[in-house]
């Protein structure tokens, strides 16, 4: 068997990271924060952020001969 590793490089603009965080395992710790603070959590989530990064993704290839 063999594995190789390849790292993406996902461009993100700020304005996608809250509804990003959403979609991931992370949301756990959204889910803490009450409902009527969520619009001040994502301004300063936002405000914290340079307009667009790179988020680095990695996948895992693997192959197996039987």
């Amino acid at each position: 068997m063999s594995c190789r590793d390849v790292v993406f490089e996902v461009p993100v603009e700020r304005e996608r990271v809250w509804d990003w965080l959403w979609s991931a395992a992370r949301r756990a710790s959204l889910e803490s924060i009450p409902a009527a603070l969520h619009a001040d959590a994502r301004s300063a989530l936002e405000a914290a952020l340079p307009p667009r990064f790179v988020l680095p993704r990695t996948v895992r290839f693997a192959t197996a001969h039987l």
